[in-house]
Protein backbone atom coordinates (compact mmCIF):
# COMPACT_ATOMS: atom_id res chain seq x y z
CA UNK A 1 0.00 0.00 0.00
CA UNK A 2 1.21 3.59 -1.07
CA UNK A 3 0.97 6.52 0.98
CA UNK A 4 0.36 10.12 0.93
CA UNK A 5 3.61 11.47 -0.92
CA UNK A 6 4.91 7.96 -2.92
CA UNK A 7 6.83 9.45 -5.81
CA UNK A 8 6.03 13.12 -4.79
CA UNK A 9 8.77 13.45 -2.25
CA UNK A 10 8.75 17.20 -3.06
CA UNK A 11 5.33 17.78 -1.86
CA UNK A 12 5.98 16.82 1.56
CA UNK A 13 8.60 19.42 2.05
CA UNK A 14 6.41 22.51 0.07
CA UNK A 15 3.38 21.37 1.73
CA UNK A 16 4.33 20.20 4.74
CA UNK A 17 4.53 21.56 8.52
CA UNK A 18 7.70 23.86 8.36
CA UNK A 19 9.82 26.22 10.49
CA UNK A 20 13.19 28.24 9.94
CA UNK A 21 15.96 26.74 11.65
CA UNK A 22 19.68 27.15 12.66
CA UNK A 23 22.08 24.69 12.37
CA UNK A 24 25.67 24.64 14.44
CA UNK A 25 28.38 22.36 14.92
CA UNK A 26 28.14 20.80 18.28
CA UNK A 27 31.69 19.31 19.46
CA UNK A 28 31.30 15.91 20.86
CA UNK A 29 32.95 16.69 24.05
CA UNK A 30 33.08 20.22 24.79
CA UNK A 31 29.32 20.72 24.78
CA UNK A 32 29.85 24.50 24.88
CA UNK A 33 27.20 26.32 22.04
CA UNK A 34 28.84 28.36 19.65
CA UNK A 35 27.60 31.37 18.16
CA UNK A 36 24.73 30.94 16.40
CA UNK A 37 24.44 31.71 12.54
CA UNK A 38 22.51 34.27 10.79
CA UNK A 39 21.55 31.27 8.05
CA UNK A 40 18.48 29.54 8.82
CA UNK A 41 17.06 26.10 6.56
CA UNK A 42 13.34 24.64 6.62
CA UNK A 43 12.83 22.23 8.71
CA UNK A 44 9.79 19.94 8.03
CA UNK A 45 7.92 18.98 11.53
CA UNK A 46 7.39 15.37 12.00
CA UNK A 47 5.61 14.54 14.83
CA UNK A 48 6.43 10.49 14.80
CA UNK A 49 9.75 11.19 13.96
CA UNK A 50 12.11 9.30 17.16
CA UNK A 51 15.63 11.53 15.81
CA UNK A 52 16.09 14.79 13.88
CA UNK A 53 17.55 14.58 10.09
CA UNK A 54 19.42 17.09 8.30
CA UNK A 55 19.78 16.67 4.40
CA UNK A 56 23.06 15.24 3.39
CA UNK A 57 24.15 18.69 1.23
CA UNK A 58 23.40 21.06 4.05
CA UNK A 59 25.72 18.69 6.61
CA UNK A 60 28.06 18.99 3.21
CA UNK A 61 27.51 22.82 3.03
CA UNK A 62 28.35 23.53 6.82
CA UNK A 63 31.34 21.04 6.55
CA UNK A 64 29.65 19.34 9.77
CA UNK A 65 32.09 15.90 10.78
CA UNK A 66 30.61 12.79 10.26
CA UNK A 67 30.48 11.02 13.70
CA UNK A 68 28.93 7.72 12.31
CA UNK A 69 27.21 5.88 9.86
CA UNK A 70 23.65 4.16 10.39
CA UNK A 71 20.73 2.46 8.57
CA UNK A 72 17.98 3.74 8.25
CA UNK A 73 14.51 3.31 6.80
CA UNK A 74 12.25 6.49 5.83
CA UNK A 75 10.64 7.94 2.17
CA UNK A 76 13.33 7.24 0.41
CA UNK A 77 13.67 3.65 1.17
CA UNK A 78 16.39 2.14 3.10
CA UNK A 79 19.71 2.80 3.39
CA UNK A 80 23.30 3.60 5.06
CA UNK A 81 23.47 7.26 6.25
CA UNK A 82 25.91 9.59 7.60
CA UNK A 83 25.60 10.57 11.32
CA UNK A 84 26.53 14.43 12.27
CA UNK A 85 26.83 16.50 15.39
CA UNK A 86 25.24 19.35 15.55
CA UNK A 87 22.98 21.31 17.31
CA UNK A 88 19.00 22.82 15.54
CA UNK A 89 17.93 25.34 16.94
CA UNK A 90 14.78 27.26 16.46
CA UNK A 91 14.69 30.79 16.58
CA UNK A 92 12.24 32.55 18.74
Amino acid sequence: MECGFVDRIELLTQLGPTIQVQIVFLHPIDNSVPALPSNTYPALIDTGATESCIDSQIAANLELPVFDERHVSGVHGSDMVNVHVAQIHIPE
